[in-house]
């Protein structure tokens, strides 16, 4: 998987290292005094995650590419809503091999799983750190 991708105006693009989360936006919406939504908006992410998550184990189960694509493309969305960069291009990569008729490994849903719970506590420690 390409880790070191990251989202800007432009879209995503290469970076010399992997990039967990985009600090630039993120500190944008501090700095619009959004920084109080943060919780809300992990709390959204969270659920559209979850909801990812599921239908994506089912979709492997089924070996069901299509659903495969479809999910991994919300799983895209929650993380990029929380711009969660490398979260977010893992999870294109995933939605663009189901795309082509491959559902992912379970190695593959694993790996994401753990770049999600790494990435949310990233974004979490984020804002308490902007908080202090």
């Amino acid at each position: 998987m390409s880790a070191n991708l990251a989202f800007g105006a432009g879209g995503y693009r290469a970076m010399d290292r992997p990039v967990l989360i985009d600090r630039d936006y993120l500190g944008e919406l501090m700095a619009d005094d959004l920084g109080d939504l943060a919780g809300a908006l992990e709390d959204a992410a969270r659920d559209d995650g979850d909801r990812g998550f599921s239908a994506l184990d089912q979709a492997v189960t089924a070996r069901d590419a299509a659903a495969a694509q479809a999910a991994a493309h919300a799983l895209k969305g929650a993380g990029g809503s929380l711009g969660l960069t490398r979260f977010a291009a893992a999870a294109e990569e995933i939605m663009i091999t189901a795309g082509a008729g491959t559902p992912p490994r379970a190695d593959e849903i694993a790996h994401l799983r753990a770049l999600w719970s790494d990435s949310l506590d990233a974004y979490r420690h984020f804002f308490r750190a902007g908080a202090a």
